[in-house]
């Protein structure tokens, strides 16, 4: 929805980036679980078009630090 914020490495679209989204990052890598395009958007946390294990290990780190960043759509 325009306007509406989203937080970056949220794949599961619940406000905060959780262990769970950190594994449906990893599902995605392994090729056992497909994104849509919203969750794509959110697994490409350095914003450099590829999601790939850079992406993952940024997602961990903002899960066990507890930082999530808001961008607005």
């Amino acid at each position: 929805m325009p306007g509406q914020a989203r937080t970056v490495g949220d794949l599961n679209n619940d406000g905060q980036v959780t262990v769970e989204d950190l594994i449906i990052a990893r599902r995605y890598l392994l090729e056992i679980q497909d994104l849509d395009q919203r969750q794509k958007e959110s697994a490409d946390v350095n914003k450099d078009g590829i999601i790939n294990d850079a992406d993952v290990q940024l997602i961990r780190e903002i899960c066990m630090g507890g930082q999530n960043e808001k961008i607005a759509e």
